[in-house]
């Protein structure tokens, strides 16, 4: 994601070369490679998400107490 500090540039880069809101916008979106990274990211911290859950609910059903 675009910090503050980096929109803030991209502004003044395009006042200095005159580009429209739309050509901003279309150097601002993410590439396919960086969609893919965070969508592959997501996919794994939901897996271990899950993991976790699974695991607690495994512990607590067969949890012996002493």
């Amino acid at each position: 994601m675009n910090t503050d500090d980096d929109l803030r540039a991209a502004q003044k880069f395009a006042e200095k070369h005159q580009l429209s809101d739309a050509q901003l916008g279309l150097m601002l979106r993410p590439t396919k490679a960086e969609r893919a990274a965070v969508e592959s990211f997501c996919a794994a911290k939901l897996q271990i998400l899950q993991w976790h859950r699974n695991e607690a609910a495994f512990r607590a059903k067969f949890e012996v107490r002493e």
